[in-house]
């Protein structure tokens, strides 16, 4: 599982900002189901790149603090996944 905190906190606070329901954000999206939006928010995962695009506009986010909340749990998931496996 990816440790994305930050981005998971900041995704679900601005989507309840917006009084949107992860059901809103995912037909936004294009998802049938609310299943990814859920996960992101709950840091099982992170949303890729186009789809984080494309929710700046969906959620009105600053791009400036998406992207780097969006490195910096990058990072720390690919830091997270050397020290298990040294060889990666």
């Amino acid at each position: 599982m990816n440790d994305s905190r930050r981005i998971a906190k900041f995704l679900r606070q601005n989507r309840l900002n917006v009084g949107l329901s992860q059901g809103d954000v995912a037909r936004g999206l294009g998802y049938s189901t609310s299943q990814f939006v859920s996960m992101w928010e709950r840091g099982c995962a992170l949303p890729s790149v186009q789809t984080v695009s494309r929710l700046v506009d969906i959620l009105n986010l600053n791009v400036q603090q998406v992207t780097r909340l969006y490195l910096l749990d990058s990072r720390e998931s690919l830091e997270e996944a050397f020290k298990k496996d040294p060889e990666l």
